[in-house]
């Protein structure tokens, strides 16, 4: 386990997060940070590799803590590698971490809120806006920009047609298909979060 001392903003927020979701705050801060650094988790991966012939990092003092944060070993890893490659302290990452938690859940408030999203596929990115609201995504590049379809899954068969036009017309699950562009997850985290609601 790691600890990191939160400023009074990140440990009110967290604190909020874990009781509004039922969880502990270990849990809701392992979550936000894996969000947020989720496209470097094999560079973290290789850096623990590194870190086992190397002495533990150095014990962090906050000007301002207001209590601790627990972290499992993979979190904190991951936290300590952040902070190595942008110099800033665990807990400015671990505070950056959580504001863009907020972000992403305000999708949650906000059903008509666009989020952007992306496909690979064929060897070609493909990105999109999906509406948690409607369950609409538009493409916005690729050969079908401006393209809006009922439903992810829509959207990914015109994808892959438009990319592959030999391939067979089989169903593809577009919520699988699509990642979203600020965390690299699947499309398919937001489903539970954002009922289809009428306007």
């Amino acid at each position: 386990m790691g600890d990191i001392d939160a400023d009074p903003e990140t440990h009110r927020a967290l604190t909020e997060f874990a009781a509004d979701e039922q969880r502990t705050v270990t849990r809701v801060a392992a979550r936000a940070i894996s969000m947020a650094y989720e496209r470097q988790k094999r560079a973290i991966a290789l850096a623990r590799v590194r870190q086992l012939r190397t002495p533990p990092p150095r014990e962090l003092v906050d000007a301002s803590p207001v209590g601790t944060v627990h972290l499992d070993d993979e979190t904190h890893a991951m936290v300590s590698f952040a902070a190595e490659v942008s110099g800033l302290s665990e807990s400015e990452i671990l505070a950056s971490a959580v504001r863009r938690y907020a972000e992403l859940r305000g999708h949650d408030a906000d059903p008509w809120s666009p989020v952007d999203v992306y496909a690979q596929y064929d060897g070609q990115r493909v990105e999109g806006q999906y509406l948690p609201a409607t369950r609409r995504l538009t493409v916005t590049t690729g050969p079908i920009t401006g393209a809006a379809f009922s439903s992810p899954s829509a959207a990914a068969r015109a994808v892959v047609n438009a990319l592959k036009p030999d391939r067979a017309d089989t169903p593809t699950n577009g919520w699988k298909f699509w990642r979203l562009v600020d965390t690299n997850e699947r499309l398919d985290v937001l489903r539970q979060r954002a009922p289809k609601t009428s306007r």
